[in-house]
């Protein structure tokens, strides 16, 4: 009988060997035809797979507090930081659609949820530009009612799109109870400077000439360069007499100088894990044609500020950014101006750092302090509250 065992066993080891070395072939191949059939999908795989193994290495393979400023991170926010200063170095010699192409795989890594999207033709918006209504599941019939966020997007003027962008407009409409209007403007080097800021005026103007919304109902949001054309579209409002003008802005890490001027461009090189001076220089030249009366002229920082008819600003920036004084000194400006501005200034935090709402607490409670925020100013009556 025991002589019969060692054969038996060795067939069912060969059988087991033969498996495991199929599902070995499968995994080989999959791992190698994924890229090629779903490249956007393994490229957020990949994103989240790194983030989560950061996020292992910071928790069991050291043993002190990730701190930055005298501000202690969360190991999630440590390690976005990480993983994002792994992707700048590899971007920074990308052409335009390498760089469009990569901006829409960091949105596809938390993708619309809670919201449902629809393409809406605005009259008179040029060809190349598209609109989406963003309406948020929990407004339910009352959609309609709703205050709007009129949403720019970033990336420097030369990439960034619904796919990039959706997401971070969904989920602040979400929070804040309102719609979001979403408007893809015009690209650069395509359509430079000023084409992004007409298209988002034809948008504005649409929303309260013909969709006949209470301009104390709309915000205008926007984020990096998308946050710098916030500004530049409250100052062609400002500018044109008969337009009433927003309850107010929000501009999360705001481009505001193309000229690329202020102090923090060059301290904070080393800290920055989200954009490089290369390709901020690039995009500066590439949205203006290299002209550098035009990177003044859409510089909001640069421009003579008013009171008069300039709507309340909530600002957000990150002390780590290349673009923090960008913030800090336009907010210096507005201020003395009389404008009346809030300023979050994130110690410790990256560029854009609430659009990581999804991965680290840091980022949704940035998130949250736009959307009371947003609340707060487009409140008409007790129903809203």
């Amino acid at each position: 009988h025991g002589g019969h065992a060692g054969p038996v066993t060795n067939c069912l080891s060969v059988r087991t060997m033969a498996r495991w070395w199929v599902w070995a072939l499968v995994i080989l191949a999959f791992a190698i035809a994924a890229p090629i059939l779903f490249p956007q999908q393994t490229q957020v795989l990949v994103f989240k797979a790194m983030f989560r193994l950061k996020v292992l290495q910071l928790q069991y393979l050291r043993d002190h507090p990730s701190e930055r400023e005298g501000k202690v991170l969360s190991v999630e926010a440590r390690a976005m930081e990480e993983v994002l200063k792994l992707m700048s170095g590899r971007n920074d010699g990308l052409d335009v659609a390498g760089l469009r192409a990569t901006l829409d795989v960091l949105g596809n890594v938390h993708p619309i949820n809670e919201a449902r999207v629809v393409p809406t033709r605005v009259p008179g918006l040029h060809s190349k530009a598209n609109a989406y209504w963003i309406y948020p599941d929990i407004l339910g019939q009352h959609v309609a009612q709703a205050p709007v966020i009129l949403f720019l997007h970033g990336g420097g003027y030369v990439s960034g799109s619904l796919a990039s962008h959706g997401p971070v407009a969904a989920m602040l409409s979400v929070r804040s109870y309102a719609r979001a209007l979403f408007l893809e403007y015009r690209l650069a080097p395509e359509d430079l400077l000023p084409a992004a800021i007409e298209d988002a005026m034809k948008v504005y103007t649409w929303l309260v000439q013909d969709e006949k919304i209470d301009p104390k109902r709309i915000v205008i949001a926007g984020d990096s360069a998308g946050g710098g054309l916030t500004l530049l579209t409250a100052l062609a409002i400002q500018a044109t007499n008969n337009l009433p003008v927003p309850a107010a802005l929000v501009a999360f890490s705001p481009w505001t100088d193309l000229t690329l001027s202020s102090a923090s461009h060059h301290k904070n090189v080393a800290k920055d894990t989200m954009i490089t001076g290369h390709n901020l220089a690039r995009a500066a030249d590439w949205a203006t044609g290299a002209s550098q009366e035009d990177q003044r002229t859409y510089s909001p920082l640069l421009v003579n500020l008013k009171p008069e008819r300039f709507p309340p600003i909530l600002l957000f920036v990150g002390s780590t950014e290349l673009l923090e004084d960008d913030t800090l000194l336009f907010a210096e400006k507005a201020k003395a101006a009389g404008i009346d501005v809030t300023l979050e200034h994130g110690h410790g935090m990256g560029h854009v750092w609430p659009v990581w709402f999804n991965f680290y607490e840091e980022a949704a409670q940035a998130l949250n302090v736009a959307a009371l925020y947003i609340g707060k100013h487009t409140r008409i009556n007790e129903l809203d509250q």
